[in-house]
């Protein structure tokens, strides 16, 4: 997958794409929204990474290129009481979570996690830190999975 941004003012817009079977599928929009999404078709004979790639020039023309994250965002959650298998489950189900929510609105993705004794923290690598922290409040909500939870951000990248 093939992910581009462009900053406009006070937003960043998301174009990505990526090649399933006969098709070219193209996914773009403002952060933090759903965008839209499109498949193209690949007629008999054409080169999908040709493709790819004409439609990446162009994206590039109109001023898009690739980035890596601007914050990290960190989900975490304590509780004396949780038992270890019940930390793996709920930690890879909110990694999960981050990643649809993030990845879908263009923001970001989990790059991994720490478990301790008693708590853990998920860690994603996101474009736009207050929308993602937004983003990840409203999924964890409806997931059911916000009661314990710590949302922090912190600007710049980390290693």
């Amino acid at each position: 997958m093939l992910k581009l941004y462009k900053k406009t003012k006070d937003k960043f817009h998301y174009w990505e794409a990526w090649i399933d079977g006969d098709e070219l599928i193209t996914h773009w929009g403002e952060v933090g929204t759903n965008g839209t999404d499109k498949a193209l078709a690949l007629k008999d004979g054409e080169e999908a990474e040709k493709i790819l790639e004409r439609e990446t020039q162009a994206k590039l023309a109109e001023g898009y290129s690739a980035i890596a994250g601007h914050a990290t965002l960190s989900i975490t959650y304590k509780g004396e009481d949780l038992e270890i298998e019940e930390n793996l489950d709920i930690r890879y189900d909110v990694e999960h979570l981050m990643n649809e929510c993030l990845g879908w609105t263009g923001n970001g993705r989990c790059i991994g996690a720490e478990i301790g004794r008693g708590s853990f923290t998920i860690n994603c690598d996101v474009i736009d830190s207050q929308v993602a922290k937004k983003t990840a409040k409203d999924a964890l909500r409806e997931a059911n999975l916000l009661e314990g939870a710590r949302i922090e951000t912190r600007e710049g990248k980390e290693n």
